[in-house]
């Protein structure tokens, strides 16, 4: 079978025979200029948007929710150390309950 080379514009072997390389030519990206691109920045209103971003309010649901969570964590473990102590498990439910409040 014929091996075949990248050879364009003459850059490039025909055959890789005899030459110490696999014969890939690559592209030359020196002479492009990536500056014709650039983005203008304002500054101040970008500043302001990140710190509008960083610095808002908590959400007072999320945090109602985690503080109800931890009331439900401990009334839990209180029934649980009712229960080992000998209290039936309507007295030790009642209790935590009146805590819970």
């Amino acid at each position: 079978y014929s091996l075949k080379f990248k050879n364009v514009n003459n850059v490039g072997l025909s055959t890789a025979c005899g030459s110490g390389t696999n014969a890939y030519v690559q592209s030359n990206f020196d002479n492009l200029s990536f500056s014709r691109n650039k983005i203008v920045y304002n500054a101040e209103e970008d500043i302001a948007r990140a710190e509008a971003e960083v610095n808002k309010e908590p959400n007072l649901e999320l945090l109602d929710h985690g503080y109800k969570r931890l009331i439900e964590i401990k009334c839990v473990e209180f029934q649980d150390l009712m229960g080992g102590k000998g209290c039936s498990e309507e007295e030790a439910s009642q209790r935590s309950k009146y805590y819970s409040r």
